[in-house]
């Protein structure tokens, strides 16, 4: 969480929760190998904070191990949302200069963000409009991501 930020000539503060755990590429490190149970443990943490993130209407592109913070119970936090993108239609420009649109500072998670029949504006496109936008939410979720330190093979073929 961000409690404030600051900046100065040369820098940009962010004054956000200590987690005292680290991080899971420290931990996988340490340890080596995780035994069975801690692994299926955090895969279903895993799986519960990006299923979290997806509900919100956002893919995160940069789950990896450094990404991971441990808190001091043992559970984990994502951080790192710089490479994320929201899949929700709202996001199209046209949406927002309607006018009409919902405030963006609250969330219905009861919709279903990545169905376009449910969202607050699939009602106004026709279903070939539905398709095309569809097809270029696809597009987007698999667009190469990467940073120069950590960066997916198939980035580079």
């Amino acid at each position: 969480r961000l409690y404030y930020s600051f900046q100065d000539k040369d820098n940009l503060y962010f004054i956000m929760d200590y987690i005292p755990g680290g991080d899971m590429m420290s931990l996988l490190i340490r340890m080596g190998v995780f035994p069975e149970n801690m692994a299926r443990f955090y895969i279903a943490e895993l799986t519960c904070a990006v299923e979290s993130v997806h509900k919100m209407g956002f893919i995160h592109r940069d789950i990896k191990p450094d990404n991971i913070l441990i808190d001091r119970d043992g559970h984990i936090k994502l951080t790192d949302f710089g490479l994320c993108t929201g899949f929700r239609w709202t996001h199209d420009s046209k949406y927002y200069q309607s006018g009409d649109h919902p405030r963006q500072d609250s969330m219905d998670f009861s919709n279903e963000w990545g169905d376009p029949a449910s969202c607050r504006c699939g009602d106004r496109l026709k279903p070939l409009e539905r398709r095309a936008a569809r097809q270029h939410q696809r597009c987007l979720a698999h667009s190469l991501v990467g940073t120069p330190n950590y960066i997916a093979p198939e980035v580079l073929l």
